[in-house]
C-alpha cells in the first residue's frame, strides 16, 4: 500500500511539474458546394504540455434553411475524424496525426500526393504519421487514415556513411520503401449525396509495392550541388521497374530534377496517388492488361527561397506506353514563419494533357486543385479562405466537388 502511494504521488507531483497549455479555437465559416450554402460553427479544445499538443473538433454544419447535416454525428467513426490533431516532436520520436493536405512517401515512387481533406469542410478524416530518427538511421510509417487503415506504407533510411562528417559522402543514402492497400476492392469510402465517409472494409484482397532507394552527392558547394539516384521498385507478384535519376540546386535557389524509367509489364509508377480512392479497384484489375516495356521521364523545376520559406515547384511526366499522355503538377508554399501575418498553399495536378495549353483547362476534364490562405490579424485572429476542384471521370462515373470556403478563426 506504502508503494503504492508513492508511486501516486510521484506521478501526480511529475504531471503537476509540466507545463500545461490549455485552450481553444473557435471558428464560424460559410461554404458552398452544388449550389448549396452551408454555415459551419466548430469549437476546438485543445490540451498540450511538453512536446505534446491535441486538439478536437466539434463540427456544426447546417444549410442556410436550417437543416442541420447529422451525418457528421451520426456514428463514433464520424465523431472520431472529426480530431484535428494529435503531435509529439521529441528528440528521437515523432508522431503527427492530422488532416493531411498532400502526403507523399519518400520520392514519391509508390505513393505521392495523398490528401485526406480533399472535400473539406464538409468531408475529411485524420492521417498518421509516426517514426524515429537517429543520425545514421530513421524510420518513418504512415497511414491514410486512423480511423479504418487500409493504405499504408513506410521508409526506413540508412546512412551507412554518416561517420564520415568532413566528407559530402556522409550524406549518402539509402532507403527501403513500401506501401500496401489492404483492401483495393473497397467501395468508393465518401458519399457527397448524403456528406457522410463509409469505414467499411472486406479485406478481400491485397496489394504490395515496394522500392530500393540509393542517393550518392557527387558536388556540393555554395553555387552548385548534383547528387545520383537510383530506385528499383516492384508491385509484388506484379511487375517491377528500375529508374535513375539526377537532382540539386543551382545557388540555393533554382531546383531541378529528371528522372528516366525503365517499366515492366504489369507495372505502375506513382500507384497510389491523389486520384486513387476511385481509380483503386479499376488499377488493380487493369494491372494485367500493362503487357509490354515502357519508358518514363519525369522532370522538375522549381525555386527556393528564404532559407526554403517560400517553394515553387513544377513538374512534368510521361509513361510512354499505349495512349497515355502526360501530367503536370504546380505547387506554391508560402510559410508563415517568413511572412509573418499570412500563408499560402497552393496545388495543382492535371493529368492526360493531349496539348500543353490543356493544362489551364481544368473544368470538366480529370484535375485537383486548392488553394489555401490565411491572414493573421493579431495573435488570436486569423482570417482565412479555402478553395477546392475536384473533377474525376472514369468510364461512366463522374464526381465533381466544387468549394469555396471563408472563415474566422479565434484562438484562446
Amino acid at each position: 500500500m506504502k508503494r503504492f502511494v508513492l508511486l501516486l504521488f510521484f506521478f501526480t507531483t511529475s504531471l503537476y511539474s509540466l507545463k500545461w497549455e490549455m485552450g481553444f479555437n473557435f471558428e464560424y465559416g460559410v461554404f458552398s458546394v452544388y449550389d448549396t450554402s452551408y454555415n459551419l460553427l466548430r469549437f476546438c479544445p485543445k490540451i498540450g504540455f511538453e512536446n505534446f499538443k491535441l486538439c478536437f473538433g466539434m463540427n456544426f454544419i447546417y444549410e442556410t434553411n436550417g437543416n442541420f447535416l447529422n451525418s457528421q454525428w451520426n456514428n463514433w467513426q464520424m465523431i472520431l475524424s472529426r480530431l484535428e490533431y494529435i503531435q509529439f516532436d521529441g528528440n528521437i520520436f515523432f508522431l503527427d496525426i492530422n488532416k493531411m493536405e498532400s502526403f507523399t512517401l519518400e520520392d514519391g515512387l509508390l505513393l505521392r500526393r495523398i490528401s485526406t481533406r480533399k472535400f473539406f469542410p464538409l468531408l475529411y478524416y485524420p492521417g498518421g504519421i509516426t517514426g524515429v530518427n537517429f543520425d545514421f538511421l530513421s524510420f518513418q510509417f504512415f497511414t491514410e487514415n486512423i480511423v479504418s487503415p487500409s493504405i499504408s506504407g513506410g521508409n526506413l533510411t540508412l546512412k551507412p556513411l554518416s561517420f564520415f562528417t568532413e566528407s559530402i559522402w556522409g550524406e549518402s543514402s539509402l532507403n527501403l520503401i513500401c506501401a500496401v492497400d489492404l483492401d483495393p476492392y473497397s467501395r468508393i469510402s465518401y458519399n457527397l449525396n448524403t456528406k457522410e465517409y463509409s469505414f467499411e472494409s472486406s479485406y478481400s484482397n491485397q496489394i504490395f509495392l515496394y522500392s530500393l532507394k540509393g542517393n550518392i552527392p557527387l558536388l556540393k558547394n555554395k553555387f552548385f550541388n548534383i547528387s545520383l539516384n537510383g530506385s528499383y521498385a516492384g508491385i509484388y507478384n506484379k511487375g517491377s521497374g528500375l529508374f535513375i535519376g539526377i537532382e540539386g540546386l543551382i545557388y540555393n535557389i533554382l531546383k531541378y530534377r529528371y528522372d528516366y524509367g525503365f517499366c515492366g509489364e504489369k507495372f505502375l509508377p506513382h500507384y497510389i496517388d491523389v486520384f486513387y480512392d476511385r481509380e483503386r479497384r479499376y488499377k488493380f484489375d487493369n494491372l494485367e492488361e500493362i503487357n509490354q516495356r515502357y519508358d518514363y521521364h519525369r522532370v522538375l523545376a522549381g525555386i527556393v527561397l528564404f532559407e526554403e520559406m517560400m517553394n515553387v515547384n513544377f513538374e512534368y511526366e510521361r509513361e510512354l506506353r499505349g495512349s497515355s499522355l502526360p501530367s503536370m503538377y504546380f505547387y506554391v508554399d508560402l510559410d508563415k514563419k517568413y511572412f509573418k501575418v499570412l500563408d499560402l498553399k497552393l496545388g495543382y495536378f492535371r493529368p492526360n494533357l493531349e496539348k500543353a495549353e490543356d493544362f489551364f483547362i481544368m473544368y470538366d476534364n480529370n484535375s485537383y486543385m486548392f488553394i489555401c490562405g490565411n491572414f493573421f490579424m493579431s495573435e488570436n485572429i486569423n482570417f482565412g479562405f479555402e478553395y477546392r476542384y475536384y473533377f474525376h471521370k472514369m468510364e461512366e462515373d463522374e464526381l465533381k466537388y466544387n468549394s469555396i470556403y471563408l472563415f474566422l478563426t479565434s484562438f484562446f
